[in-house]
């Protein structure tokens, strides 16, 4: 079983990373593979635009198979803000980190796609497509 934490880097986009949280949030999870899902938005935005929504998802009442993890991080640029988020992800002890951006969403298999591929296949890292 695979504790996972989903991290995902944001920045002005609050309706963009609604749209993807609840899309993570209808995924099918399969119990023998995957056990715990923390969901960490790092907010790159120092007027913490993604606060708000955050704090409206983590009370959306979905999180029976997730926990939810809202943290700012104003130190502008991409690469800054994922370092952030692999800080803090260790930090929760993962079998894998997984990250998505705030201008997508996953589809129902996603996560489970993602984590028999690397189980599957003993890999250190697993991608999948982005479609445009």
């Amino acid at each position: 079983m695979n504790h996972l934490v989903i991290g995902i880097p944001t920045y002005k986009r609050p309706l963009m990373l609604e749209k993807l949280v609840n899309s993570i949030y209808t995924c099918t999870i399969d119990k023998k593979f995957i056990s715990a899902i923390d969901i960490l938005i790092v907010d790159n935005d120092k007027d913490q635009t993604a606060e708000a929504i955050s704090l409206k998802l983590k009370s959306s009442g979905h999180l029976n198979n997730f926990k939810l993890h809202y943290h700012n991080y104003p130190l502008k640029g991409l690469s800054n803000v994922r370092n952030e988020i692999m800080e803090k992800a260790l930090l929760l002890e993962p079998d894998f980190i997984v990250f998505v951006d705030d201008d997508e969403y996953v589809t129902k298999h996603w996560l489970n796609e993602l984590i028999y591929t690397a189980v599957k296949n003993d890999g250190d890292m697993v991608m999948g497509p982005v479609i445009p």
